[in-house]
């Protein structure tokens, strides 16, 4: 990881601010988006224009989202090619793509890059490195594998470590991963799912 969290943690908060007021959107994301092609190499302009993105393509019509959603991948993307170590922006690409529907999704591939970025990481002691093991476990699962998944679930954590970068977002993709276990009707992973958010995120206010 090059960046410090707390510089990663800037960035998204500032993107997350200007997102929250409607009037003028897309003109802040066309200004972070001149201000990014001006220098590609700004790593913070960087993930700060991708987050905003990222966030940009939650609401509006379809194209909007999806439009939202592409850039956010290509600027993450950037990041990771000039920045190998960056693991975050590797992490969010991977993020997007199990966003889309599963009639659009190539789980096989997406197995793929999960397992690379697992590789990269190595045994990196960071919290936020339990996502990338979530991210898997929930892989596993879309590709049917219920058995395997169950059994990455009981063994990768024993032991859980809480997460304190970017918790908003991080939340959000366990808590994903857990309404999706419900609709499936699997309350059994569901639990261990709900277990594992709460020892990384401790208890809902």
């Amino acid at each position: 990881m090059i960046m410090p969290d707390a510089v990663r943690e800037e960035c998204f908060r500032t993107a997350v601010f200007m997102n929250k007021f409607e009037n003028g959107k897309e003109k802040r994301r066309d200004l972070l988006r001149d201000k990014f092609n001006e220098d590609p190499d700004d790593i913070k302009t960087a993930y700060t224009y991708a987050a905003y993105c990222f966030l940009y393509g939650e609401k509006g019509d379809i194209l909007q989202q999806k439009d939202a959603i592409v850039e956010a991948q290509r600027v993450f993307a950037i990041i990771a090619q000039k920045n190998p170590e960056e693991w975050l922006a590797r992490y969010f690409n991977i993020r997007l793509d199990m966003l889309v529907s599963d009639d659009y999704r190539n789980d096989a591939d997406l197995d793929k890059l999960i397992d690379e970025l697992a590789e990269a990481e190595g045994s990196a002691d960071h919290p936020c490195c339990q996502l990338t093991k979530l991210l898997k476990a929930e892989s596993i699962f879309n590709l049917r594998k219920y058995t395997e998944a169950e059994r990455m679930l009981d063994k990768e954590f024993e032991e859980v470590k809480r997460v304190q970068v970017l918790k908003d977002f991080f939340f959000n993709q366990v808590s994903s991963f857990y309404r999706k276990l419900i609709v499936c009707q699997n309350k059994e992973l569901a639990q261990a799912v709900a277990e594992i958010q709460e020892k990384m995120f401790g208890k809902p206010a």
